[in-house]
């Protein structure tokens, strides 16, 4: 997945293949169980808010 798949859902690619790469797996992770604590772990991964012009 590219930075696009990335950045809609408010996530930044991290500098490495392995970080990214767990990264993807807790996106993959959220889709299938409930809402957890543990989600939490993305927080590194979120992209810095940007100014919404509208």
């Amino acid at each position: 997945m590219g930075p696009g798949a990335a950045s809609a859902p408010g996530l930044a690619l991290p500098q490495t293949l392995a970080a990214e790469r767990a990264m993807w797996t807790m996106v993959s992770r959220l889709s299938r169980i409930p809402y957890h604590e543990r989600a939490a772990a993305l927080d590194p991964y979120r992209a810095e808010p940007t100014a919404d012009p509208a």
